[in-house]
């Protein structure tokens, strides 16, 4: 979780230094070095996305119901939505290349939200990735849950975990989910 959280982070951080220096070079202000450091923060979007799509794994991170941040009213999601649309529509009045602009802003609202919700979870599900749907529910691990992970920082005890559960920092995996070949294509 916590390289999930940190592309996250590289992410937002990435697409705000952009978006500064789109406003730096539109008001020719270091016009050359907002291009130059505009080229490299792309750069670390790139390497920022490869930390938080769990790049050459065959695993990804499934957030329960309740912390996922567009199933009912979330408050951080209002919040986050009226700050980006304020900044949004100071940015329509203060720049003509602001379709690029808000779609940096886009890009923000959805990975702030996405942190946000990574961050304060209690508990996640560590799930098999699947080629089609119907995998879902006729290979095991069925749902493509392998195992269910609770945050260190919201429980100290082992023993307060329900059965079958597990601490993120003293996961323990069988071999095959690290040695898995995810470039295997089976002609069918």
């Amino acid at each position: 979780m916590d390289q999930v959280i940190l592309g996250l982070f590289g992410m937002i951080l990435s697409t705000w230094v952009m978006y500064g220096c789109l406003i730096a070079w539109r008001f020719e202000f270091y016009k050359t070095a907002a291009i130059f450091i505009y080229h490299i923060f792309t750069l670390a979007m790139y390497f920022s996305y490869i930390s938080f799509c769990n790049f050459l794994t065959n695993l990804y991170i499934r957030l329960p119901s309740e912390n996922k941040p567009f199933s009912g009213f979330k408050l951080y999601v209002f919040l986050f939505g009226v700050f980006h649309t304020m900044v949004g529509v100071a940015t329509v009045y203060i720049t003509k290349i602001w379709p690029v602009c808000i779609l940096l802003l886009i890009a923000s609202f959805v990975f702030c939200i996405d942190a946000y919700s990574c961050f304060f979870t209690d508990t996640y599900m560590l799930c098999e990735h699947r080629t089609f749907k119907y995998e879902m529910k006729t290979e095991l691990p069925i749902d493509g849950i392998i195992c269910h992970v609770v945050v260190r920082r919201n429980v100290e005890k082992s023993k307060e975990l329900p059965e079958g559960w597990q601490c993120e920092d003293e996961l323990k995996l069988d071999n095959k989910w690290y040695q898995e070949e995810i470039w295997n294509v089976d002609n069918v």
